[in-house]
């Protein structure tokens, strides 16, 4: 188990020109495989996993939590789903419990969304117990600070940790935080800035790694905004 908390790193910016930046707009085949991850694998991490496969981007989403949790018709009775549970089952069920209620808060529309992308919402506990699947990344991204610690958690775990002695498995994968709070227009912005981060990092080679703290510098100058990452 993780004895004491990994302290958090925000890289502080540095004076670089936005004049240097060369973002790439269209990623016609990323270089390297993305993994996105919120709490419930429902709105932040699939509205970035929707827009990145739009685009090109070799990208996988997950959820953190336990259970999924959709709002229900009172902020104490919440619609909990097992992950696994297909978008559509959820949204049929949704659908045929109140029309109208989840097409105005917009739960419907993501819904709908969400099974256009992929089959059911995954959990990233799962798939950290199979090193073919965890290990195959090569940027994580998160958008809460919990989800961002339960990874690496996740990554550190008497579970887990066996695992990090395999040579196979043995290559740093660089986690970052992009705050987004858990409503839908925030997670477009959220996702925009997903695919911002992944412009830059796509623009370095194979020596790539090398480079984290300069990837961090050129988005923080971009965005105007610090950003966490491990």
């Amino acid at each position: 188990k993780i004895k004491k908390k990994k302290k958090l790193k925000v890289w502080q910016p540095l004076l670089v020109s936005s004049s240097s930046l060369n973002f790439i707009y269209s990623i016609m085949s990323s270089k390297r495989k993305y993994a996105v991850v919120c709490a419930s694998n429902m709105n932040r991490s699939m509205e970035a996993h929707h827009l990145l496969k739009k685009k090109g981007v070799n990208v996988k989403s997950f959820g953190t939590s336990s259970q999924v949790k959709l709002p229900g018709p009172a902020i104490d009775k919440p619609n909990v789903y097992e992950f696994g549970t297909p978008y559509k089952t959820i949204y049929d069920e949704l659908k045929q419990q109140d029309f109208q209620l989840y097409t105005h808060n917009g739960v419907l529309n993501m819904l709908k969304r969400n099974y256009s992308v992929k089959l059911s919402p995954e959990r990233w506990q799962l798939s950290s117990f199979n090193p073919d699947e965890s290990f195959n990344f090569d940027v994580i991204i998160c958008y809460e600070e919990r989800v961002y610690e339960a990874v690496l958690e996740d990554f550190q775990s008497d579970d887990f940790g066996p695992l990090l002695d395999s040579q196979r498995c043995m290559k740093p994968i660089p986690v970052f935080l992009i705050p987004t709070k858990d409503n839908h227009e925030s997670a477009l912005i959220g996702a925009t800035n997903t695919y911002q981060l992944v412009n830059i990092i796509e623009q370095y080679n194979d020596d790539w790694m090398n480079y984290i703290d300069e990837m961090a510098n050129l988005y923080t100058d971009k965005q105007h905004e610090a950003i966490i990452y491990t």
